[in-house]
């Protein structure tokens, strides 16, 4: 988290000085050695940035976008990136993306803009847009997460039908928490015991 900040960001210097804390005196050779190492990959980071930045005045690519929203998001600005990401989406090419849409859905998440979580989730295309497993598998979480308990029945009917088997045991247990929300109770409790038989990793 200290290497990904700009050295004049508040915050880095805060967690500087809880790094600070964890060295006794005797290792204070040390610390000056990982602090030196910390404040070139700052530069680094803070130099990635500016060029992604400086990019985006010739246009705008997925990979690239994506590359910048994540930088944005170690140096501690999770906000920015939501932000230019949603501006982003309004450009056709990117509209579409699956992975700037489960980018912007996991850095909502972080920030607890629960009611936007929703609304983005709600006008994506499940249905029609094709993505991989891992796409699905990364929004449901999020979703999950989030307690977007509507929003949550579009990335896992697409994950039931083209996920693995651990993937479906798992969908279940999302499935039983939704039909609790909505008191459908025997629901609830067929797909949580269906859950369990399957013996999957937690989900969560």
């Amino acid at each position: 988290r200290i290497a990904a900040r700009d050295q004049a960001d508040s915050s880095r210097s805060r967690l500087v000085h809880e790094l600070r804390l964890i060295f006794t005196e005797r290792k204070s050779t040390e610390l000056v050695g990982v602090l030196d190492r910390m404040d070139v990959a700052s530069s680094t980071y803070s130099a990635a940035r500016h060029s992604y930045a400086s990019a985006f005045a010739e246009g705008v690519d997925s990979v690239s976008l994506l590359a910048w929203l994540d930088l944005l998001i170690l140096a501690g600005h999770a906000e920015l990136a939501v932000d230019f990401g949603i501006a982003a989406r309004t450009l056709p090419h990117i509209a579409g993306d699956p992975g700037i849409l489960v980018g912007i859905l996991e850095a909502m998440a972080d920030l607890g803009q629960a009611e936007r979580m929703s609304t983005l989730a709600g006008a994506w295309a499940w249905d029609t847009i094709p993505a991989e497993p891992e796409f699905y598998r990364r929004a449901s979480k999020a979703l999950f997460e989030a307690n977007q308990m509507r929003a949550l029945k579009g990335p896992i009917d697409q994950l039931r039908q083209i996920g693995t088997p651990t993937d479906r045991a798992q969908c279940s247990f999302y499935l039983g928490v939704i039909s609790s929300d909505r008191e459908a109770w025997a629901s609830s409790i067929n797909q949580l015991k269906n859950f369990l038989e399957s013996a999957p990793p937690d989900p969560v």
